[in-house]
């Protein structure tokens, strides 16, 4: 089993607190909104930083990430966690704008290895003109590798 990051356990448990209070309530309804409504009395609030959020939003990318760089390998789940964000960048290129991200990924259950990442977060509403105002959803967000260094 992967080991969590605190947030991201954290984020986990107010989702599972939020779950079992919908669901566990009522008469025996599974209504997401006649629960939400009847018996929520406020919203459930979770702090968290921008950070967080951006973490949380990649997540899935990254697990894939590390799947490919250690799972192929060994044929078992990698305990991971996030290190930190050591830096986020705006890039302007000549047709294109996106955004990159370095960030320490933390490897192991007991010893663990500091591996360095750095990605490219682009989507199609960020425009070299500005972001695209009228995009009501966002889709299509790529996260990418740009360089990956495994710490030996």
């Amino acid at each position: 089993m992967k080991k969590m990051n605190f947030k991201i356990l954290r984020a986990v448990m107010a989702f599972l607190v939020i779950v079992t209070i919908f669901f566990n309530t009522g008469e025996g309804e599974r209504s997401f909104a006649k629960n939400s409504k009847e018996n929520m009395k406020e919203n459930f609030i979770v702090n968290s930083t921008s950070e967080d959020m951006l973490l949380m939003l990649i997540f899935p990318r990254v697990e894939k990430i590390i799947g490919e760089k250690y799972e192929k390998q060994s044929g078992e789940n990698v305990s991971w966690d996030y290190g930190r964000v050591h830096s986020v960048d705006f890039v302007i290129g000549k047709d294109d704008v996106w955004y990159e991200m370095e960030l320490s990924l933390l490897i192991g259950e007991v010893v663990k290895k500091e591996d360095l990442v750095r990605l490219r977060i682009d989507a199609p509403h960020i425009r070299v003109e500005g972001p695209q105002s009228d995009a009501e959803v966002i889709n299509n967000v790529k996260v990418d590798v740009i360089k990956y260094i495994k710490s030996e």
